[in-house]
Protein backbone atom coordinates (compact mmCIF):
# COMPACT_ATOMS: atom_id res chain seq x y z
CA UNK A 1 0.00 0.00 0.00
CA UNK A 2 2.88 2.36 0.87
CA UNK A 3 4.57 1.80 -2.50
CA UNK A 4 1.28 1.96 -4.40
CA UNK A 5 0.36 5.27 -2.75
CA UNK A 6 3.78 6.71 -3.55
CA UNK A 7 3.48 5.72 -7.22
CA UNK A 8 -0.25 5.93 -7.92
CA UNK A 9 -2.28 9.06 -7.28
CA UNK A 10 -5.52 7.03 -7.16
CA UNK A 11 -4.25 5.02 -4.19
CA UNK A 12 -3.06 8.13 -2.35
CA UNK A 13 -6.46 9.79 -2.94
CA UNK A 14 -8.22 6.72 -1.58
CA UNK A 15 -6.14 6.88 1.61
CA UNK A 16 -7.05 10.55 2.12
CA UNK A 17 -10.74 9.76 1.56
CA UNK A 18 -10.63 6.82 3.96
CA UNK A 19 -8.93 8.80 6.72
CA UNK A 20 -11.48 11.58 6.27
CA UNK A 21 -14.41 9.16 6.25
CA UNK A 22 -13.18 7.46 9.42
CA UNK A 23 -12.36 10.84 10.98
CA UNK A 24 -8.79 9.71 11.68
CA UNK A 25 -6.29 12.46 12.25
CA UNK A 26 -3.10 10.46 11.95
CA UNK A 27 0.07 11.25 10.02
CA UNK A 28 1.04 9.01 7.15
CA UNK A 29 4.59 7.99 6.28
CA UNK A 30 5.43 8.76 2.68
CA UNK A 31 8.37 8.97 0.30
CA UNK A 32 9.76 12.38 -0.67
CA UNK A 33 8.49 13.94 -3.90
CA UNK A 34 6.07 11.06 -4.44
CA UNK A 35 2.52 10.99 -5.78
CA UNK A 36 1.39 10.49 -2.19
CA UNK A 37 3.21 13.60 -0.96
CA UNK A 38 1.55 15.65 -3.71
CA UNK A 39 -1.92 14.31 -2.85
CA UNK A 40 -1.51 14.46 0.96
CA UNK A 41 -0.11 18.01 1.04
CA UNK A 42 -2.54 20.25 2.88
CA UNK A 43 -4.96 17.40 3.53
CA UNK A 44 -3.24 15.16 6.07
CA UNK A 45 -0.08 15.28 8.14
CA UNK A 46 2.88 13.54 6.54
CA UNK A 47 6.12 12.13 7.82
CA UNK A 48 8.60 12.15 4.95
CA UNK A 49 10.69 9.00 5.13
CA UNK A 50 14.19 8.28 3.88
CA UNK A 51 15.66 4.81 3.62
CA UNK A 52 18.99 4.10 5.26
CA UNK A 53 19.75 0.99 3.25
CA UNK A 54 18.26 1.66 -0.17
CA UNK A 55 19.50 3.46 -3.26
CA UNK A 56 17.41 6.05 -5.06
CA UNK A 57 16.82 6.96 -8.69
CA UNK A 58 17.00 10.60 -9.76
CA UNK A 59 13.17 10.81 -9.50
CA UNK A 60 13.43 9.78 -5.82
CA UNK A 61 11.94 6.35 -6.42
CA UNK A 62 13.72 3.44 -4.80
CA UNK A 63 15.88 1.22 -6.96
CA UNK A 64 14.20 -2.17 -7.37
CA UNK A 65 15.52 -4.88 -5.11
CA UNK A 66 16.11 -6.87 -8.32
CA UNK A 67 18.98 -4.51 -9.14
CA UNK A 68 22.34 -5.68 -7.69
CA UNK A 69 23.07 -2.24 -6.16
CA UNK A 70 19.59 -1.56 -4.75
CA UNK A 71 20.40 -2.40 -1.14
CA UNK A 72 23.25 -0.75 0.74
CA UNK A 73 24.92 -3.52 2.74
CA UNK A 74 28.20 -2.12 4.06
CA UNK A 75 27.70 -0.42 7.45
CA UNK A 76 30.10 2.40 6.56
CA UNK A 77 28.08 3.13 3.43
CA UNK A 78 24.80 3.06 5.39
CA UNK A 79 26.23 5.62 7.85
CA UNK A 80 27.39 7.83 5.00
CA UNK A 81 23.98 7.55 3.31
CA UNK A 82 22.15 8.53 6.51
CA UNK A 83 24.64 11.34 7.20
CA UNK A 84 24.09 12.81 3.75
CA UNK A 85 20.29 12.59 4.00
CA UNK A 86 19.92 14.00 7.49
CA UNK A 87 22.78 16.46 7.81
CA UNK A 88 23.25 17.63 4.24
CA UNK A 89 19.75 17.12 2.77
CA UNK A 90 21.07 15.21 -0.19
CA UNK A 91 21.53 11.67 -1.42
CA UNK A 92 23.72 10.15 -4.10
CA UNK A 93 21.39 8.47 -6.56
CA UNK A 94 22.17 5.32 -8.52
CA UNK A 95 24.07 7.03 -11.35
CA UNK A 96 26.31 8.83 -8.85
CA UNK A 97 24.70 12.27 -9.02
CA UNK A 98 23.71 14.13 -5.85
CA UNK A 99 20.07 15.11 -5.51
CA UNK A 100 18.45 17.20 -2.78
CA UNK A 101 16.24 15.37 -0.31
CA UNK A 102 14.45 16.41 2.86
CA UNK A 103 13.25 13.75 5.27
CA UNK A 104 11.66 13.74 8.73
CA UNK A 105 12.52 10.17 9.63
CA UNK A 106 14.83 7.37 8.60
CA UNK A 107 13.63 3.84 7.93
CA UNK A 108 16.07 1.12 8.90
CA UNK A 109 14.83 -2.27 7.69
CA UNK A 110 15.12 -4.86 10.44
CA UNK A 111 15.81 -7.63 7.95
CA UNK A 112 18.81 -5.85 6.42
CA UNK A 113 22.29 -7.18 7.02
CA UNK A 114 23.79 -5.61 10.18
CA UNK A 115 20.50 -3.84 11.00
CA UNK A 116 21.07 -3.63 14.76
CA UNK A 117 24.69 -2.52 14.34
CA UNK A 118 23.62 0.08 11.77
CA UNK A 119 20.81 1.35 13.98
CA UNK A 120 23.20 1.91 16.90
CA UNK A 121 25.80 3.45 14.59
CA UNK A 122 23.32 5.83 12.98
CA UNK A 123 21.94 6.89 16.35
CA UNK A 124 25.44 7.60 17.70
CA UNK A 125 26.49 9.44 14.55
CA UNK A 126 23.37 11.62 14.51
CA UNK A 127 23.44 12.31 18.26
CA UNK A 128 27.09 13.34 18.06
CA UNK A 129 26.09 15.76 15.28
CA UNK A 130 23.48 17.31 17.62
CA UNK A 131 20.49 15.91 15.68
CA UNK A 132 17.48 15.66 17.96
CA UNK A 133 16.32 12.05 17.95
CA UNK A 134 12.89 11.25 19.24
CA UNK A 135 10.44 8.40 19.07
CA UNK A 136 7.32 8.76 17.01
CA UNK A 137 4.32 9.17 19.28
Amino acid sequence: LYNDANCKAETAKLIVELLDELNLNIPIFTAPYSQAENIYKGKIDMIIEGFSDRRYHEDYSLVSRNHPDAVIVDSKDVMSHVHEMVLKNRVVELSGEEINIQVNTICMHSDSQNAVKNLHGAREMLASSKVKIKAYD
